[in-house]
């Protein structure tokens, strides 16, 4: 499972390359491995830790710490985004923080297709039986809105048939939650962190809401 922390902000003009490499350069003991940018978005950065467990990414006016699988707790995520998070405030120099999201990924492979799928996930594709042989890909969205504030949380699945010689399907479950229209101090950690402490909740009532009892024990 792969679980990532989103921080969009209003900054007071667009990434410069300097603030990207300064940027880079404070965090060089943690982060050493540079991925290369995309051609269409030559001013982002994406760094890896030593121990591939660890991510950071900016992207136009989003920060996002990840943690890569495996996967240990929101605690430590977290903290590992509150520790990052005033370096990359002190470097760009954002004025506020306008919308935050926490997003679970998990990649699920097993045996038996459809079938079992409806024993792990309480909402997952049907297919016409004649047509499983001929089946390539199913994507389901789902968006819910929180009724006690402007959050929204959303299940995104894409399931695939095998291509591998164990015959096993793949499953992508995303689960998510964000909160737009904030108009948040940076350094106000105890009000950002409660928000990302909600959407948490949030994603945790979607992801018991959408799996069944045996794929809680499996992913347990």
């Amino acid at each position: 499972m792969e679980a990532l922390a989103r921080f969009r902000v209003a900054l007071p003009h667009p990434p410069t390359q300097a603030q990207i490499i300064r940027f880079a350069t404070r965090i060089k003991h943690h982060f050493p491995n540079p991925r290369k940018a995309p051609r269409r978005a030559p001013r982002a950065l994406s760094l890896i830790n030593e121990e591939r467990t660890q991510a950071v990414r900016l992207r136009g006016n989003d920060f996002i710490f990840s943690h890569l699988k495996p996967y240990s707790n929101w605690e430590s995520l977290r903290a590992s985004a509150a520790e990052f998070w005033p370096v990359y405030v002190d470097v760009f120099k954002p004025h506020l923080v306008t919308q935050l999201g926490l997003h679970y990924i998990n990649l699920i492979e097993m045996p038996g297709g459809p079938d079992t799928f409806r024993s792990m996930l309480t909402a997952t594709f049907t297919t016409p039986p004649e047509m499983l042989p001929h089946f390539q890909t199913n994507l389901s969205q789902m968006i819910f809105r929180d009724e006690d504030s402007a959050a929204r949380a959303m299940v995104l699945t894409v399931t695939s048939p095998p291509d591998n010689a164990e015959n096993k399907w793949s499953v992508l479950l995303s689960i998510g939650a964000d909160e737009d229209r904030l108009q948040f101090e940076v350094n106000d950690y105890n009000q950002i962190f409660l928000v990302l402490e909600k959407l948490r909740s949030l994603k945790n009532e979607l992801f018991f809401a959408v799996t069944t009892e045996e794929a809680k024990r499996t992913f347990r």
